[in-house]
């Protein structure tokens, strides 16, 4: 997996056109957001196929199988696509993070100042500070 010579395009594109999207288990929850937002970047996806439900119980279910915890099993996606790990001090637009929201582990996006994930109303930003893991799409 590598960036496409347009990634910050396309990545820019994804994200205006899915900006006003609602939150469903599923079809657009932090994991399918993110793995949309490095699709764009790549145009490979990063999930694995046992990754999929439709509700947050089968969510907890097939990331619990898969990873064990939330933030193993986005490793583990992560390591089989070839994203490169890194500091989340270096964090940038394109990255993909696992961040802590009211005490629960979510992934986003960053988008070069904040880290963005689905809510129930467009999108959510949060502090770059608050990722704990980091990946990034290497450069081609």
């Amino acid at each position: 997996m590598i960036k496409l010579a347009n990634w910050q395009t396309h990545l820019h594109h994804y994200l205006s056109a899915n900006k006003n999207r609602e939150f469903a288990w599923g079809d657009w929850d932090c994991c399918v957001f993110a793995n949309g937002a490095l699709k764009a970047i790549s145009g490979l996806s990063v999930m694995p196929p046992e990754l999929q439900w439709r509700n947050e119980s089968e969510a907890m279910t097939a990331i619990q199988d898969y990873g064990r915890t939330f933030a193993n099993a986005i490793k583990m996606a992560c390591r089989s696509a070839g994203l490169e790990p890194i500091d989340v001090q270096q964090i940038t637009a394109g990255d993909l993070c696992v961040y802590m929201n009211d005490n629960e582990e979510l992934c986003g996006i960053c988008d070069g100042f904040a880290l963005i994930s689905p809510s129930d109303h467009g999108y959510a930003f949060n502090k770059c500070e608050t990722a704990r893991l980091a990946w990034r799409v290497p450069d081609g």
